[in-house]
């Protein structure tokens, strides 16, 4: 499965990264700086600069089973959604 990974050098994406690397998923880790971009590569991660390039590398993409975006978990708010236009069976923000 290929997977989109917003906020890569944070703290459980830099956990759970080589995680689904090791299940045999391709990861595309989004990073806001090119500095970050060998320490994604150490992993086997594709690195993708936050801004343009994220488009570039998604627009392919004609279909999503699930998009998870979490804003401010400690809040313990969690609302899941269908994005019918994404053709996303689930959506959490």
């Amino acid at each position: 499965m290929e997977i989109f990974v917003a906020g890569a050098t944070g703290v459980i994406a830099s956990s759970l990264i080589p995680m689904l690397i090791k299940e045999g998923h391709t990861v595309y880790a989004m990073i806001r700086n090119e500095s970050q971009v060998e320490v994604m590569k150490k992993v086997d991660a594709l690195p993708v600069l936050a801004g343009r390039e994220v488009l570039q590398r998604i627009r392919h993409v004609k279909r999503m089973d699930t998009l998870k975006y979490h804003k401010n978990p400690l809040m313990g708010i969690l609302v899941t959604f269908t994005i019918k236009g994404l053709g996303c069976n689930e959506y959490t923000f």
